[in-house]
């Protein structure tokens, strides 16, 4: 482990459990951070620690990572045990969104597995007193038995497409008695309650986007509506880096596949959105092309999004 990224994971091991996982599903996700914090946690002892652990490994193993979906399902009767602790659960998951969307995902494939092995109410019962199964360590290398692989991912596909589906129908405010839309959501910003329901319709397109490529651009137009909206400044006059960051990977996907893109574009500008929407995102996206435009080098392709700056003032277009 270089010396910037022990810093990091001693820094973050002096954290409490709680703001740990925080952190972890802090607006976006990727399988290389969560497996960084899953290490991070590994070294915590205690309940908490063993329920945030065993939680991450489930949502490494929906991605399709064998190794932890062995470990999973090695986790599941202590998970079975330790959910029964409503308080410790509420405490880790409390009232965030995206982690009560995990936690319920992990739920059903614990319900799944319970039903496809009687013998899990067993091996609960077990763990309930035996210690060495209360900690278990989370060693991808050491469970390679094929009996592991109880849990059928494989399936995960169709529940992936329906989550992205009601996150879409949630997001843009369908109500699904009344058969209407609700005109405070969508692609709206009125204030706080809109930009944490923007980010959490992003965390959730992230979590199926290995499943359904199209969540990818969409995911991608969410990030660069978000950015358009937010302030480049906080009260302190600092770079707001969370605009920064979004806007980068935003303009990134744009590079790759800019298509697709542009094919859920026109939701900013009909009936789920603010009229000034299209106006706000499209002053955004003109200032990256214009920034290309000045500062790329000899060839067609875009520049780097690294070096994209935001807030630089660039010169007008020679006409």
């Amino acid at each position: 482990m270089d010396d910037g990224l022990q810093e990091w994971h001693d820094e973050i091991s002096a954290l409490p459990v709680e703001e740990i996982l925080g952190l972890c599903y802090a607006f976006q996700t990727n399988k290389e951070r969560l497996v960084l914090y899953l290490d991070v946690m590994r070294g915590k002892g205690g309940p908490k620690a063993q329920f945030a652990s065993t939680l991450i490994c489930f949502d490494l193993a929906r991605q399709g990572l064998e190794s932890f979906q062995r470990e999973f399902s090695a986790l599941a009767p202590t998970m079975f045990e330790l959910a029964e602790n409503a308080e410790l659960v509420e405490s880790l998951i409390g009232g965030n969104d995206y982690l009560t969307f995990i936690w319920d995902l992990c739920q059903a494939q614990l319900e799944e597995l319970k039903e496809s092995e009687p013998s899990i109410d067993d091996l609960t019962s077990m763990s309930a007193g035996d210690d060495s199964m209360a900690t278990i360590n989370l060693l991808d290398d050491v469970l390679d038995d094929d009996d592991f692989l109880d849990l059928d991912f494989s399936q995960n596909e169709e529940t992936m497409l329906k989550n992205f589906q009601w996150a879409v129908g949630d997001f843009l405010g369908w109500d699904v008695d009344s058969y209407k839309f609700d005109t405070d959501k969508g692609y709206r910003i009125h204030g706080k309650k809109d930009i944490a329901r923007t980010e959490k319709f992003i965390q959730e397109l992230d979590s199926v986007r290995a499943f359904i490529p199209r969540a990818e651009s969409m995911r991608a137009v969410a990030m660069l509506f978000l950015g358009a909206h937010l302030n480049e400044r906080d009260f302190w006059g600092r770079v707001n880096n969370q605009r920064l960051e979004l806007l980068k990977e935003a303009m990134e996907i744009f590079n790759n596949n800019p298509q697709p893109f542009f094919e859920y574009t026109p939701a900013l500008m009909g009936q789920f959105a603010d009229n000034d929407t299209w106006t706000k995102v499209l002053h955004t996206l003109m200032h990256y092309v214009r920034w290309n435009y000045f500062h790329r080098a000899d060839g067609p392709n875009p520049l780097p999004t690294d070096f994209y700056d935001p807030l630089e003032k660039l010169p007008s277009f020679d006409m």
